[in-house]
């Protein structure tokens, strides 16, 4: 295979899925509540219904490919510094992130920048400075989607250091640091859940690290892929990961670990496409372009669905259908296509201006020598 010409359209594919996935799992929450306890389903549509939230493995996905891609990027560019590197995240993240943190406050969300209460202005501060995901009250506190950025782009922080760390100890040591890291705080987690015992502190569970190895990983492929070695994991069975997120789902103490089994499950379905990809198909089906499509604009839906889809379920709440969620689940899906519509506005009006300013803002950089290849 041709690695650097290898065609990587199953991302947006793999994204467009993940997209699907995360806006059925908060419609889900929104209609029945957001209960992670199988065994307290009791009504039929209930349970039928709650396997849903496994939509919430779509997070684990955008980090894996995450970690795959800016690897990429980076290893490909013909500016490897990292001024370079966290100007071009921050044009691709910050910007759209931002705008979308502000609509969010004047459209839902208006005390939070009117009132002059100090725990409102910590909720938008914390949010504006990407910091919200290190305390209990902030962490879901405007948007609860916006978790996850925080702690990607403090991953991004942590970025060089693991790129030093692999050039110096290889990625096999590289990775097994990282998942001793991440597993130990997600242990730490889970004993405390299944002993009934305080969980532990939000800055730490919450923090970069406990993300660290499900989104190495990532990286990790990228390298064997770039260098014509056998990928990682590649031999273990496609069915094994998806089995264990399941699993994990379905006991409050071992949901800690969901998050990177679904990172691990998404690496082993990348290794798979990447080893197909020798043969790429000349037919899309309609159905793989809308997924692409959606992938495509993944990042704008991801930060604008959530509180549409809240205001539509609790209007829904307050009307006569408000006692049937199951009905309310469906209503609240529906609006997936007037969403996504909005995202692609969003897209075109700003995500991209966003990343074509940072290119031009790169272009006036001065040629800087690149890094040394591992």
């Amino acid at each position: 295979m041709q690695q650097n010409e290898a065609h990587l359209n199953f991302f947006d594919t793999m994204r467009g899925v993940a997209l699907i996935g995360v806006f059925l799992a908060h419609c889900r929450g929104e209609a029945y509540g957001w209960d992670f306890d199988p065994s307290h389903a009791r009504t039929l549509d209930a349970i039928l219904t709650f396997p849903l939230f496994l939509g919430a493995a779509a997070v684990p996905i955008f980090f894996a490919i995450s970690g795959f891609c800016i690897h990429l990027a980076h290893r490909r560019s013909t500016r490897q510094d990292w001024l370079t590197f966290f100007t071009r995240r921050f044009f691709r993240i910050y910007p759209p992130y931002c705008v979308a943190l502000i609509l969010e406050c004047i459209l839902f969300r208006t005390h939070l920048l009117t009132t002059g209460e100090v725990i409102n202005h910590s909720q938008f501060f914390s949010h504006l400075f990407l910091i919200h995901n290190g305390w209990e009250r902030t962490l879901y506190g405007i948007n609860g989607s916006f978790w996850s950025i925080a702690v990607e782009v403090q991953v991004y922080l942590l970025y060089p250091l693991l790129f030093v760390m692999a050039r110096a100890l290889g990625w096999t040591r590289t990775l097994v640091i990282t998942a001793v890291i991440e597993l130990s705080l997600r242990s730490w987690a889970a004993v405390c859940i299944a002993l009934h015992a305080a969980p532990p502190p939000t800055f730490l569970i919450q923090s970069p690290f406990a993300y660290w190895f499900s989104w190495a990983i990532g990286a990790a492929v990228t390298e064997a892929f770039l260098n014509g070695q056998p990928l990682p994991f590649a031999r273990i069975p496609i069915w094994f990961f998806p089995v264990t997120v399941v699993l994990t789902s379905a006991a409050a103490w071992l949901q800690p670990f969901f998050f990177t089994l679904a990172s691990l499950a998404t690496v082993v379905a990348i290794t798979r496409c990447l080893n197909s990809e020798n043969a790429p198909s000349s037919s899309v089906s309609w159905w793989t372009r809308y997924l692409r499509y959606a992938g495509t604009i993944s990042y704008s839906m991801y930060l604008l669905h959530q509180p549409f889809v809240y205001a539509v379920a609790d209007r829904l709440h307050h009307t006569r259908i408000g006692g049937h969620p199951f009905l309310i689940l469906l209503l609240t899906a529906a609006f997936w296509f007037p969403i996504l519509f909005l995202a692609w506005c969003f897209y075109r009006l700003l995500e991209e201006p966003s990343i074509a300013l940072g290119k031009w803002v790169i272009s006036k950089f001065p040629s800087a020598a690149p890094i040394a290849a591992m």
